[in-house]
């Protein structure tokens, strides 16, 4: 029996986008999908920022002041015994999304390119995101005909997320493999 399973920033992002992909094929039967669709592309690309933001010292994805309270722990820790700082939260999915479109120390690679409507569908996916995680006790509709394009942007920007070493070398071959055809589907979709 198993007591323990890990995951990672990566291995969460690809576990998501091939979730997402099953979860595609199936609405085609059953709209209800897409509710689940939303929340995993959301998750898959959130993730993706997250390693490819992590830089060297793996704090890239944090925010600043948070960033500087892990430098100065780092440095502390060499010569005193310190306590780590207690936050571990991360900048919010549009910050995230924002800063992967910029050239930094802490993204290895080309910068995330956009274009204006794929910048519209993935803030549209986090609001959606946000509607379905944050469950209130109302009904509502989803209009489904945009749906297919936005999941095409999220394959987009997780198709140049996972070209990064940050996030493609922490994946065993069989997950990358997996995800990468995942996104290929859904970009083909």
């Amino acid at each position: 029996m198993i007591n323990f399973i890990e995951t990672s920033p990566h291995q969460l992002s690809a576990l998501c986008v091939v979730r997402a992909n099953r979860a595609i094929h199936e609405a085609a039967t059953d709209p209800a999908q897409w509710f689940l669709v939303i929340v995993d592309l959301h998750r898959a690309l959130n993730s993706a920022l997250v390693a490819a933001l992590r830089g060297s010292a793996g704090i890239g994805a944090y925010p600043l002041k948070l960033r500087q309270e892990w430098l100065d722990y780092f440095e502390q820790s060499r010569t005193k015994d310190v306590a780590a700082p207690k936050q571990d939260r991360v900048e919010p999915f549009p910050v995230l999304l924002s800063l992967s479109q910029k050239a930094s120390p802490d993204l290895q690679g080309e910068p995330l390119r956009l274009s204006p409507q794929e910048s519209k569908d993935l803030e549209k996916l986090n609001s959606l995101r946000d509607d379905i995680e944050h469950v209130k006790p109302t009904a509502w509709s989803l209009e489904v005909a945009g749906l297919p394009r936005i999941a095409r942007s999220a394959a987009t920007a997780l198709a140049h997320l996972y070209l990064l070493p940050p996030v493609y070398m922490h994946l065993k071959e069989t997950e990358l493999a997996e995800a990468q055809l995942a996104i290929r589907e859904i970009l083909e979709g």
